[in-house]
């Protein structure tokens, strides 16, 4: 984890448990079943899973800063291109449907996905 990711994990989870403690104590005011039901979730928290959740909202974070960043740099045929294969057009439909030729469009979808790998790798050296 990077140095923002952890300092806003610390921050998320130190913002969970005071919020877990102020059930705590709003649990010791009730009785019975409430009271029960409260405890039980509050030993069922537990960190990983808040870390679980964090770590997928930076990747999903990364990936769309690093789609923006990609789309900003390649022609819209290209991107196009890519759009419609990940979307399941097939190749030929696509070639077709855009008016390249297959190999245009295997070529296209490598360049897109090369870029957009080389471009989550920097965001992710720079941001941490």
């Amino acid at each position: 984890m990077g140095k923002v990711r952890h300092w806003l994990a610390a921050i998320s989870i130190n913002a969970a448990k005071n919020f877990l403690r102020q059930k705590n104590r709003l649990s010791k005011v009730l009785s019975g079943k409430k009271k029960e039901h409260i405890e039980t979730y509050l030993k069922r928290e537990k960190s990983p899973e808040i870390e679980k959740i964090i770590q997928d909202e930076w990747e999903a974070f990364i990936s769309q800063q690093a789609w923006d960043n990609v789309q900003k740099q390649m022609s819209p045929t290209v991107i196009d291109c890519f759009r419609k294969v990940m979307e399941g057009m097939s190749i030929s439909d696509t070639a077709k449907h855009i008016g390249i030729s297959e190999n245009t469009v295997y070529v296209y979808n490598k360049r897109v996905k090369n870029t957009l790998c080389n471009e989550i790798i920097r965001l992710e050296q720079e941001l941490e």
